[in-house]
């Protein structure tokens, strides 16, 4: 196994895309998109954001901005220009002849260059900071809202689900009637596309196209994320 692993101090200088290892804005969609399950890639030179405990496959990119959240894994086998961002427990391996730049912490995260290529990590920043609030805040980042968490704590019950657009959707839940509760949703991206507090059990779909959406809907009992879909 072939292994270069190579310090660097300045990464803006390799870069010139406006990102760097010590910070990055997470954009909102179409500029990013969310991997949220196991999956072959081929980069399309945007920003990829892989939720935890997501691997993902790079068959071939150009350019590309990845951010991973923990206990994720990245596998390169083609790529050029790629800028990496990892946060714990992650794991990228290189099996190809690319340089890859990545922004991690080396005790933290395991790096295995098995082909051609080479890793260079940025050791200028002692920490990496990562901004969520183009994509709705610190609520955002999608190991919050990941199809593995669907149904978590059971504090209300949906219908109808399906639901034709334009129509209302009706919370059931052990709740006090006129309690205000605060409704989040998203799309299959991870953008929040709404907020609203709810003072009753109904949660209007006007304006939103067909497609699937994510709910996170917080009680007096709990928080409960669960997927719906319009048609």
């Amino acid at each position: 196994m072939k292994s270069k692993i190579t310090l660097i101090f300045c990464f803006s200088l390799l870069l010139g895309s406006g990102y760097t290892q010590c910070n990055t804005i997470v954009p909102p969609w179409p500029a990013s998109q969310q991997i949220t399950n196991d999956q072959h890639l081929y980069g399309e030179g945007m920003f990829y954001w892989i939720c935890s405990g997501v691997t993902v496959t790079l068959d071939s990119s150009d350019g590309s901005v990845f951010v991973m959240e923990p206990n994720s894994i990245l596998n390169v086998n083609g790529a050029s220009g790629e800028m990496i961002y990892a946060k714990e427990n992650c794991v990228i391996n290189n099996y190809s002849d690319a340089t890859l730049a990545v922004s991690v912490n080396p005790a933290t995260v395991t790096l295995n260059n098995n082909g051609p290529g080479n890793i260079i990590i940025g050791s200028s920043c002692p920490n990496i900071t990562y901004d969520y609030s183009m994509v709705g805040g610190s609520g955002a980042p999608c190991n919050v809202l990941t199809s593995t968490e669907e149904e978590t704590n059971q504090v209300f019950t949906i219908f109808p689900n399906p639901v034709a657009a334009g129509q209302n959707i009706t919370l059931y839940a052990e709740i006090p009637t006129h309690t205000p509760f605060s409704v989040l949703m998203y799309d299959v991206y991870g953008k929040m596309i709404k907020s609203t507090q709810l003072a009753t059990n109904q949660l209007s779909t006007e304006g939103l196209a067909s497609g699937t959406y994510y709910l996170s809907v917080q009680t007096p009992s709990g928080t409960q994320r669960s997927k719906i879909i319009i048609y």
